[in-house]
């Protein structure tokens, strides 16, 4: 698709490329897209592994396009408050962040909501990483937008 609308005259192709694949589906298009000269909007994950995750970055600082990776959250009022509360120091200093990320979706099988089977493309961890993956890249992505502070160490518990 990139390449067919590259070779377009600029007045008559697309702006950019929104890439909204299932978490497992293969990421491939993540990089030729910017390569075929289009800006990307990406929705998370960016990659499943931090070495998919350095191409993508290498690729898009060769060609110099936008490319921006959603997280939906942020833009919520609640959050924008929290980050405003960080940022005016009137939370003091923070030594320690509890994340919890609290959902019932999956407390039972999916059949019994008349859905056809489990989303196992967002539990299985062997192919997208499962929850962290999926649902964990929100709670990075909050402590660092909210605190203003870089994510360091993390502990699974």
């Amino acid at each position: 698709m990139a390449a067919s609308e590259a070779r377009l005259p600029a007045d008559q192709r697309i702006d950019f490329v929104s890439i909204v694949t299932p978490n497992n589906a293969p990421r491939r298009s993540v990089q030729d897209i910017p390569r075929s000269g289009f800006h990307v909007v990406c929705d998370k994950p960016l990659a499943l592994t931090l070495e998919e995750a350095e191409e993508v970055v290498c690729v898009v600082e060769r060609t110099g396009l936008v490319f921006a990776l959603t997280h939906n959250y942020t833009a919520t009022p609640m959050v924008r408050e929290a980050r405003h509360l960080f940022q005016s120091g009137k939370m003091g200093t923070v030594r320690k962040v509890i994340v919890e990320y609290l959902q019932d979706w999956l407390v039972e099988p999916q059949e019994k909501r008349g859905r056809s089977r489990q989303p196992g493309g967002r539990i299985r961890k062997s192919r997208d990483r499962g929850a962290m993956g999926d649902i964990g890249t929100h709670a990075l992505n909050l402590v660092e937008y909210v605190t203003g502070d870089r994510v360091t160490e993390i502990l699974r518990g």
